[in-house]
């Protein structure tokens, strides 16, 4: 850069700062005038004898009186560049007899003056009047409210825990998924021995009115069922989730799939208890309440976990069993009328457990067999295995995330 261009912008520069001090006086100056105009109107305008002239008149004075300081300002800033001026040439032309400076003198008695910040270093950037400030918005992050919980978990009724009772599950997906209904291969012949042993624990209520092998309850195949065509995959319902869980969970009732495909979805037939004669389809409030979930022959079928300790690190007493099907009950009570109860269908029980239900149920049925959680009550006699749920009687849905998974 030559030495007219810095004289240049040194003097752009103060003609700028001298600007912006002008600027300050004349904003201090007509703040004091318009301050004088509305005091003066403050004080006199009770009075019933106001001048109204006197506006127009202190307007003209205000203007006169601002353009004389604004030409004595301006005569100010004049001699101030003439004096930069003539320092500015005498700092960069020195005097004819002065020793001139030297690029290779390591003692320079010239000034070095850097371009001011107001002016661009890049040649596209244009320059301001003055800096631009950018504000953005204070940062607040998301509060979550923490999920409560009731100090004691009740079990869960027999009505969906669901905001509306009448709104219908939330599938994981919004497709429809097409249902692809896996065929059942022929069951194959089951073990007739076992080397599995089993242990009973006392019953804690009145042995079933009826035998349990006619009993709709505990036999659930007297009620029976009908195949239907929903969704093939889980689903989530609104309201509280166990914090303990404490209810069943089928994540372990297949050996080796903690979940296992869906293959098939049914609904179970309610009871006419006055008649004793099989009602309608349970089509309300869940549209499924048996499913089929994918296995292969000889798989081992285990008792669903839970948090429940009935008696001795036992979870649930076998209330009914025969060759393909049992019934599990989470407490020691002999009905389905409180707890929660599983039943779990087409495989092959084991051999060693059915026949010491057979001789504790021909005995009174005061002892029944009891099983600890995730031990073996059978293999798979096919490629599919079939389970339900139900919480005080009532039939879930066994599709449940939240409950059941």
């Amino acid at each position: 850069m030559n030495m007219h261009t810095k004289f240049k912008k040194l003097k752009e520069n103060i003609l700028y700062k001298n600007f912006l001090l002008g600027r300050v006086f004349i904003s201090i100056f007509a703040s004091l005038a318009v301050t004088v105009v509305l005091s003066k109107y403050i004080f006199t305008r009770n009075s019933p004898k106001v001048d109204y002239s006197f506006f127009s008149k202190s307007s003209r004075r205000v203007k006169q009186i601002g353009h004389n300081f604004a030409s004595g300002v301006k005569n100010i800033f004049k001699k101030r560049v003439v004096l930069t001026r003539v320092f500015t040439v005498h700092t960069f032309f020195p005097r004819r007899g002065s020793t001139p400076p030297s690029s290779s003198s390591s003692n320079n008695n010239y000034v070095s003056i850097q371009p001011p910040s107001r002016f661009p270093t890049s040649p596209h950037q244009q320059p301001t009047s003055s800096p631009m400030i950018t504000t953005y918005p204070s940062f607040r992050p998301t509060v979550t409210q923490p999920q409560t919980y009731p100090t004691s978990y009740q079990t869960p009724t027999s009505t969906p825990l669901t905001t509306q009772s009448t709104s219908p599950p939330i599938p994981t997906n919004t497709s429809t998924p097409t249902p692809t209904t896996q065929p059942t291969q022929a069951p194959i012949t089951c073990p007739q021995s076992s080397g599995r042993n089993y242990n009973s624990i006392s019953v804690l209520s009145n042995p079933t009115d009826r035998p349990a092998e006619s009993h709709p309850d505990l036999n659930i195949k007297i009620r029976g069922f009908k195949e239907n065509n929903e969704r093939l995959e889980l689903v989530d319902y609104s309201g509280p989730v166990d914090p303990n869980e404490v209810p069943p969970k089928f994540t372990t009732l297949v050996a080796g799939s903690a979940f296992p495909r869906i293959t098939h979805t049914y609904q179970v037939y309610d009871w006419n208890w006055s008649t004793n004669t099989r009602g309608d389809l349970l089509t309300s409030p869940y549209p499924v309440t048996l499913i089929g979930l994918e296995t292969n022959a000889y798989t081992e079928i285990r008792v669903p976990r839970s948090g429940y300790d009935i008696g001795q690190g036992y979870q649930v007493m076998v209330l009914y069993a025969d060759n393909d099907s049992i019934t599990l009950k989470y407490t020691r009570e002999d009905n389905v009328v409180t707890g929660y109860t599983v039943h779990i269908l087409h495989f092959c029980v084991d051999a060693n457990l059915l026949s010491l239900y057979n001789r504790l149920n021909s005995e009174g049925r005061h002892y029944l067999p009891a099983l600890k959680g995730k031990e073996v009550v059978g293999v798979a006699n096919s490629n599919m295995v079939q389970v339900t749920i139900r919480d005080t009687g009532s039939f879930m849905d066994p599709r449940s995330r939240k409950d059941w998974w």
